[in-house]
């Protein structure tokens, strides 16, 4: 289980790829994932700009977004997209939540 809960992440820049914010990938098999009373704001990467989950083979068992807020989140390059959050798996569960 990986939870994260009333934190703020601003002005952060992942220069690489994903995730200026918080990039969450790799291999949690089977895990629950919960993001919960977050502040993205002023983040940039080249995709997920506030934050970023991605794997393309470890299926978690699932992913919760909820009552997290993005604001002036930023993709940047010349693959560049999502600004501010960006889910790429095809294998899991999830619920995105007041989200604004």
């Amino acid at each position: 289980t990986f939870q994260v809960n009333q934190c703020n992440f601003i002005k952060n820049r992942a220069n690489a790829q994903f995730g200026g914010g918080i990039f969450i990938g790799g291999r949690q098999s089977g895990s629950l994932i919960e993001l919960k009373n977050l502040i993205f704001e002023d983040n940039r990467a080249r995709i997920g700009g506030g934050m970023a989950y991605y794997s393309e083979s470890a299926p978690i068992k699932q992913y919760n977004l909820l009552s997290c807020i993005f604001k002036n989140n930023f993709a940047f390059g010349n693959s560049s997209y999502a600004n501010d959050f960006l889910i790429y798996s095809g294998y899991f569960n999830s619920t995105i939540g007041n989200v604004v």
